[in-house]
């Protein structure tokens, strides 16, 4: 039985990532790449970057 991972925890894992890693992430699944290259995951990856003071690169579409 697969029990599959909610799509909110795989958003707050892959956004802890750096942008370099999150652009391999793309090609793993069709999912992972709609989720990277959503307007909401971009947004939630700059405000994680600014409030942690890491990952300093955007995501540009």
């Amino acid at each position: 039985m697969s029990k599959k991972i909610p799509l909110d925890i795989i958003a707050d894992i892959f956004c802890r990532q750096p942008v370099k890693s999150l652009l391999r992430f793309r090609c793993v699944s069709k999912t992972c790449c709609s989720l990277i290259d959503s307007q909401d995951f971009i947004k939630l990856h700059l405000n994680h970057s600014i409030t942690t003071r890491s990952n300093r690169r955007l995501i540009l579409k």
